[in-house]
Parts: C-alpha cells; sequence; structure tokens
C-alpha cells in the first residue's frame, strides 16, 4: 500500500513512520486531512505508552494520565479551530458593517474594517455616512444594502 506512494516505511524513525501510514490511510479510505491530523494526535497517546516499561507505574500513571489530558486538550483546540467562521478575504466581509464615504449612486465607495472598498448597492442611491451591510461580492466590488434597524 505504501509502496506505491513510494515511501518506505522501513527507513523512517517511528514517529515518521506513524505519519506516514496515516496518512496513506487517509488517502484510501478519503478522510480528507483534517481529520488526518485529529488521528495524528490521538495516535500519539499509543506512543507513550512504553513510559510503563521503562518507569515505575507510581510514576508512570500520573505522567501518562497528564499527556492524555494534555492530547485531549489540544485534540479539543483543533477539532474547533477547524469549524470557526472565515474571518479572512472576501468571505470574512458578508455580514459586516459599514459606512458609506462616497454616496452610492449605486457604485460609490464604502469603509469596513478600516479598509475602503469599491460597493454596488442592491437599494436605491445611499447617501454619505449612511449605514450599510454587505450582502455579497462581485469581483472585488462588494454588494450592499442599507442597515436593518
Amino acid at each position: 500500500m505504501f509502496a506505491q506512494s513510494g515511501y518506505h516505511t522501513s527507513n523512517l524513525f517511528p514517529a515518521q513512520a506513524i505519519t506516514v501510514c496515516l496518512v496513506g490511510l487517509n488517502k484510501r479510505l478519503n478522510w480528507g486531512y483534517d481529520n488526518c491530523m485529529y488521528y495524528l494526535i490521538l495516535v500519539l497517546l499509543l506512543l507513550t505508552i512504553p513510559i510503563f516499561w521503562l518507569l515505575p507505574l507510581y510514576v508512570a500513571i500520573p505522567v501518562y494520565v497528564v499527556v492524555v489530558l494534555k492530547s485531549l486538550f489540544l485534540y479539543w483546540i483543533v477539532r474547533k479551530s477547524t469549524i470557526l467562521k472565515v474571518h479572512t478575504g472576501l468571505e470574512g466581509l458578508i455580514g459586516e458593517r459599514g459606512k458609506v464615504v462616497e454616496p452610492l449612486t449605486p457604485f460609490g465607495t464604502i469603509i469596513v474594517k478600516g479598509e475602503y472598498w469599491k460597493a454596488n448597492s442592491l437599494d436605491d442611491n445611499i447617501q454619505f455616512d449612511e449605514n450599510i451591510e454587505i450582502v455579497g461580492n462581485e469581483g472585488l466590488t462588494l454588494k450592499v444594502k442599507r442597515e436593518d434597524h
């Protein structure tokens, strides 16, 4: 399975081999790369099992509990970050509010988050200093309407 992709796991360190195996399995099962990160974090817990052979039990159990708690916290953070709303680019501007700095008749200029944008009014003409809401875009021109009160 992995020889097809050009990887030979015998030449890698154990953690690298596990990563290669997960990526290969991920491609075969079509999980998506986000899911691969989740499984990689959880598999790292398996790599800490040898501490039970190396340390006395009264030391190994607390160490393993700390590793498990940190891994679960990291898993939660990564999972949470992948489901957040986009905050950058044009997609992040949809739904934002701004002000007109050049009357929209129907084209003009608005300011949103401190940036000036060309805009097209979906309503009638919108005058200077009126509040607007961004509802879409066409290229780099934003489509706006009057803000609902």
